[in-house]
């Protein structure tokens, strides 16, 4: 087996569906490509589904009796996986090109490489394919800046690559690596979890392959104020984990929830506003909570 994709599926029928197709279109290894996936809600009718389909590389089923999280389903695929190389990919993504070749390439010259992608809308307008601890949010606007100018200079900026996470949509990595810095942390239910595991892999060295890989962010959708809270949860959990100070990141989040509600009032702003109210609330200003 040359490459193991794990896709963890939850209520994503359709998008996934279309995901498979678009390996299929691309894949160069036929069988020797393996796609697992993980199913977080069995009861949506996914594995009929699947064995309607024809697939020119192996397909592994896996099904849970409940959700049990994103980076914990990711974890299970991995154990399954029998390649060398483990590549964890979005239902919500098409690939366009064979992606798979240079990420094989470059993970197997070098085992301590953890490949991303640019990941672009289905406009072919650019989307989130990288970011930065957030414990350097200071540095944020002066990163994006320079990404405006030089997208992939973060290949070449050894001080810069050491602080980047690939966007967990899509990214590779080897699976020896993987495992050796404790998998996911099963303890994050949802978001952030590529950040906390790259803070753990050793001697990780990000490259951020041209290839494009269209990412449909969350199908299309508003995002709720759950999935928000989620984000809010897991990234003070981040903050508490590393002992690493929130308190002037939670002030620049502030001052930045301000700004959207003098810019504008869609449904997105307020539900990130009324999420980040009920964390607030619930999380930052307890203090039995930490």
């Amino acid at each position: 087996m040359i490459l193991s994709i794990v896709i963890v599926a939850y209520n994503s029928n359709d998008v996934l569906l279309d995901c498979l197709d678009s390996i299929k279109k691309v894949n160069p290894y036929s069988d020797q490509l393996e796609v697992i996936i993980v199913d977080n809600n069995p009861p949506s009718g996914l594995s009929t589904l699947l064995k309607e389909q024809i697939y020119d590389f192996q397909l592994i089923y896996m099904p849970n009796d409940k959700n049990v999280g994103f980076g914990a389903a990711n974890n299970q695929g991995c154990d399954l996986a029998r390649s060398k190389v483990v590549l964890f990919l979005n239902p919500d993504t098409l690939i366009v090109e064979d992606i798979f070749t240079p990420t094989i390439k470059a993970i197997e010259s070098d085992i301590d490489t953890v490949v991303g992608y640019r990941l672009i809308d289905v406009k072919g307008s650019p989307n989130n394919s990288y970011s930065y601890f957030f414990e350097y949010f200071y540095l944020f606007p002066l990163f994006h800046l320079v990404e405006r100018f030089s997208f992939f200079y973060v290949n070449d900026w050894r001080v810069v690559n050491r602080i980047v996470w690939p966007w967990g949509a899509a990214f590779a990595m080897n699976r020896d690596k993987f495992v050796e810095a404790g998998k996911f942390d099963e303890n994050i239910f949802l978001c952030n979890e590529e950040q906390d595991l790259m803070k753990r892999v050793v001697n990780r060295k990000i490259k951020i392959l041209s290839h494009r890989i269209v990412h449909l962010e969350g199908h299309g959708q508003v995002v709720s104020v759950r999935r928000y809270k989620a984000y809010f949860e897991s990234l003070h959990y981040y903050f508490k984990k590393y002992n690493l100070s929130a308190t002037s990141f939670w002030c620049f989040f502030r001052m930045k929830i301000k700004i959207k509600q003098l810019i504008g009032s869609d449904v997105s702003q307020y539900n990130l506003v009324q999420a980040f109210t009920t964390f607030q609330k619930e999380v930052l200003n307890n203090k039995s909570k930490g």
